[in-house]
């Protein structure tokens, strides 16, 4: 009577510690274990019940969201509170693009190393094989966390959508009560004011309660959410350093010791891009006169055998307060020839 265990395999994850955390978070996401449970609850067999006990005022409640979902001002007012359910399924789906891409370009990597290392014999093309497998594994796993995006987003979009349903029959149900309440009002002549003042104030407040709960189980639900989507995020950074060759099992090549600015027909201004400030003062000649930048805080090095040849170490200035992009980071300028270069530093936005 025993059912035997069913030998499934390890997962395709399984041993890749990011991508198994990653699919762990989807996983949790798709199972909606964030959501509160009160948003959970479906609400069609209460309208049945309501439609049989009333059937005026649920067909008044339903005219009243219709309304809510089709006129402007009404239905801009929902989506305020809720958002746009159009404008979310698109974001999910530009998600699904990113990890669609992904998958496609890890799948073109990985038949790439198959068929065409072939005949690419001893250990340089075993590392390079190596360096590939990881490289197209690190791709499937961010391709992987994009659709994580995507269930995060679909997810977070269907349950604010859930809310919005909610709280337009909500108001719906409110507005129809009030017209019914008016009915009796006038056809009592206003000898039913006591009463019916009372049950719009119970009316208003069962459904300010209900419509307040919702809204704070939505925001906790949503808070869950983004923790997962931080720890995502902390795992996308990872393998984006693995892609980058940082701890990517591939060891980076040394670096070459800093070269000394040489005459001027020997040294190109380009050879500083993408450098640090650091860097560009160890390859300046010891011999070179400093002295502050008379604006924009920098430090000037000037060639004291050529006066017209000087080096400026910019930290650059805010994105927009001048017209050249080049300024707006981290930039060296180099004059020399008669001919001044603004060369782009580590961190600069140009880069």
């Amino acid at each position: 009577m025993t059912a035997p265990v069913a030998d499934a395999g390890p997962a395709p994850w399984a041993g890749i510690w990011i991508a198994e955390d990653i699919e762990m978070i989807a996983a949790g996401v798709r199972s909606g274990n964030w959501v509160e449970n009160t948003l959970g609850v479906a609400g069609g067999g209460l309208d049945a019940l309501a439609l049989a006990v009333d059937p005026v005022g649920v067909l008044l409640q339903y005219g009243i969201a219709w309304l809510l979902e089709h006129v402007e001002p009404l239905a801009e007012a929902l989506d305020w509170l809720a958002g746009d359910p159009g404008e979310i399924a698109a974001h999910a789906q530009t998600w699904r693009n990113v990890a669609a891409s992904l998958g496609s370009e890890a799948e073109g990597l990985e038949r790439a190393v198959r068929w065409d290392t072939t005949e690419w014999a001893g250990a340089a093309g075993d590392a390079y094989r190596a360096w590939a497998s990881g490289r197209g594994q690190t791709l499937a796993a961010l391709g992987q966390a994009a659709e994580a995006m995507a269930a995060m987003t679909e997810g977070a979009g269907v349950l604010i959508g859930t809310v919005r349903l909610m709280v337009r029959d909500a108001v719906a149900v409110v507005v129809s009560r009030l017209v019914v309440y008016a009915g009796e009002l006038l056809a009592t002549g206003g000898l039913a004011a006591p009463v019916v003042v009372g049950q719009v104030g119970a009316l208003c407040a069962s459904w300010g309660a209900r419509i307040a709960g919702w809204l704070r189980d939505l925001i906790a639900s949503l808070r869950r959410l983004v923790s997962e989507g931080d720890r995502l995020t902390r795992l996308i950074d990872k393998l984006k350093r693995l892609l980058h060759g940082r701890g990517s099992g591939v060891p980076e090549a040394p670096r070459e010791p800093n070269k000394k600015i040489g005459a001027p027909t020997d040294f190109d201004p380009d050879e500083l891009r993408g450098l640090t400030a650091d860097d560009v003062k160890a390859r300046i000649p010891a011999d070179w006169v400093a002295r502050p930048s008379r604006a924009g805080g920098g430090s000037v090095y000037g060639d004291p055998h050529n006066r017209g040849r000087q080096v400026r170490i910019m930290p650059g200035y805010p994105p927009g307060s001048r017209p050249e992009p080049v300024t707006w980071g981290p930039y060296a300028e180099v004059c020399q020839n008669g001919v001044a270069l603004k060369i782009p530093l580590a961190g600069n936005p140009t880069l």
